[in-house]
């Protein structure tokens, strides 16, 4: 019976060391995939996206923009490893895409699992501050940057939403944890519709009149945050009534708004 038992842990020894071999493998395998500029996995979809929309058609204070980085530093500190962040310049006009900034995967231990097998505590330092560098260092500055634009005198914030839906979400239709985070004081302006020319015309009137994707993108069970951009002189605008507006306008594309801040 002694030899029995032998063999039978012979195998079990040996069944484990080809199932640790083979999941060695497909790791191995996995980590070939990772575009070394974006850090993603083009093998798989991302379990998370976030998608950051920038208006910056008027620049941001140096406390706003302080402000901004803590609150959007947050929503990246929870962004899983594999995480899809992109940042969007909120500038498309009626039928164009918006421009992206970055598109970034948080590396997280999803990058870093092969090649800290073999490396030593300090090149193990080095990696992690390369990743620290290349993700959030580059996902702040292009922030900053374009916190400092220059006043331009259209607010394509509609246009844009649509445009992110589209170039974001509808892009990974399979990743269903999706967040849109809208840093902009909320004012559009442009041929489209203007809250300077047309004030808040009731929502459910827009979307009964205009069935166009522009008014009514499809959002459906993305989380919403918006950070609202206080203006100096429009205190008379940025009003309760307008957060209401947009409150309705994002039920009505069927997402699920998380928190409506104030950035003073």
């Amino acid at each position: 019976m002694a030899w029995v038992v032998r063999i039978s842990l012979l195998v079990l020894l040996l069944g484990g060391m080809a199932a640790l071999s083979f999941l060695f493998f497909r790791q191995e395998q996995a980590d070939r995939q990772i575009d070394p500029e974006t850090f993603c996995n083009v093998a798989i979809a991302p379990p998370q996206i976030i998608a950051i929309g920038v208006d910056s058609s008027d620049p941001f204070t140096e406390v706003q923009i302080e402000a901004i980085r803590v609150q959007l530093s947050h929503a990246l500190d929870q962004l899983p490893a594999g995480g899809l962040v992109e940042i969007y310049r909120m500038s498309a006009a009626r039928g164009e895409l918006t421009e992206r900034l970055i598109s970034v995967c948080n590396p997280g231990e999803q990058i870093s699992f092969a090649q800290l097998l073999s490396t030593t505590s300090r090149e193990e330092d080095e990696l992690r501050s390369r990743y620290s560098e290349r993700f959030v260092g580059a996902v702040q500055r292009t922030l900053r940057r374009e916190a400092a634009s220059e006043s331009v005198s259209q607010s394509f914030i509609l246009e844009s939403i649509h445009a992110i839906g589209v170039q974001s979400f509808e892009r990974h239709p399979e990743v269903r944890d999706r967040r849109l985070i809208i840093v902009s004081d909320m004012l559009q302006n442009s041929d489209l519709y203007s809250h300077y020319r047309d004030g808040n015309v009731p929502i459910s009137q827009l979307f009964s009149s205009n069935p166009s994707a522009l008014f009514r993108p499809d959002l459906d069970g993305v989380v919403v945050d918006v950070l609202v951009v206080e203006r100096a002189g429009s205190s008379h605008r940025q009003t309760r009534e307008l957060l209401a507006w947009w409150e309705d306008y994002f039920r009505g594309s069927n997402a699920m708004i998380r928190q409506v801040r104030t950035i003073a």
